[in-house]
């Protein structure tokens, strides 16, 4: 079963987070994690998500990559077919159903120098259950870098999560922002 939440909390994202995933009933169970700013595209990521875990079990998570980590910066920094910066609607998930269909159903091992984007996570429950979130970031703060000290916990653990091949969407400031998830 999967479950999708965009959690919350006054304590910061990492009790969000783990409030969120105690909820789930059962271990084999996977949880959706996302951040109130995304809008995910096409309108079936749910189905492709499901697609997904069911003929991938060899991983626990799965992780984005997001462009919108700086607005002019570079890290994480991806281009998929020109639909960065797109502000119509229609246009934009047009055409993020043809990249949905190139790429259907693929996932790579995360391989990237940089920590995943914490705007998009699914995993199992029974790997939350090994490596809750943890309540402080990275900085030391309860909002700000909790998906990072989390990932870092997870690939000192040796457990490499999963890039799913497919977009989502969301705006940030004047941008809008594209991201394999």
């Amino acid at each position: 079963m999967l479950y999708c939440f965009t959690a919350w909390h006054r304590d910061g994202l990492g009790h969000a987070y783990n409030q969120a995933c105690a909820i789930v009933p059962d271990d084999a169970d996977w949880i959706a994690l996302h951040d109130a700013d995304v809008m995910l595209l096409p309108g079936t990521w749910g189905a492709h998500l499901e697609s997904v875990l069911a003929s991938h079990p060899e991983y626990d998570a799965l992780v984005c990559m997001a462009t919108r980590t700086w607005e002019r910066g570079d890290q994480q920094m991806r281009r998929p077919i020109g639909i960065r910066d797109e502000r119509d609607l229609e246009r934009l998930n047009g055409a993020v159903v043809e990249l949905a269909q190139k790429r259907y159903g693929a996932v790579r091992d995360w391989t990237s120098k940089h920590q995943p984007s914490g705007f998009f996570m699914c995993l199992r429950k029974r790997l939350w259950r090994e490596h809750p979130f943890p309540l402080l970031g990275v900085q030391g703060k309860p909002r700000i870098g909790i998906e990072t000290a989390w990932f870092r916990t997870l690939r000192a653990a040796g457990n490499s999560p999963g890039w799913p091949r497919f977009t989502s969407t969301g705006w940030t400031g004047k941008t809008t922002v594209t991201s394999d998830i």
